[in-house]
C-alpha cells in the first residue's frame, strides 16, 4: 500500500513494516523511494511530521511553531478522518 502526503512525500507498508518515502526525479519520471522504516503506522506519519519541521528551514523558534502548524495540517488532509497526530 501507498498513501501519498503531498508531492514530496508518502508512506508505504509491506508485510514487515511501514516506510516514509520521499520523492526521486528520474529520467524515466521518478518514484518515491523508502528512505525511514517503521514497525507502526503511527510512528511511520510521526516520524514523517518530526522529519518535515526539521527540514522546514525555520530560523527561530517562531518560525518553527508556524511550520509545525503547516506540517500537522498537511497530514490532517492526507489522513482526514481516520488518523489523528500528536501534538508534535
Amino acid at each position: 500500500m501507498q498513501i501519498k502526503v503531498n508531492d514530496e512525500y508518502a508512506i508505504q507498508s509491506d508485510t514487515n513494516c511501514w516506510a516514509v518515502c520521499k520523492w526521486k526525479n528520474r529520467t524515466s519520471g521518478g518514484n518515491f523511494e523508502q528512505i525511514t522504516w517503521h514497525h507502526t503506522f503511527s510512528d511511520a506519519v510521526s516520524a514523517l511530521a518530526r522529519r518535515m519541521v526539521r527540514l522546514s528551514g525555520a530560523e527561530n523558534l517562531e518560525d518553527a511553531i508556524k511550520d509545525a502548524s503547516h506540517v500537522k495540517d498537511t497530514i490532517r488532509q492526507a489522513f482526514d478522518p481516520k488518523f489523528r497526530l500528536e501534538e508534535l
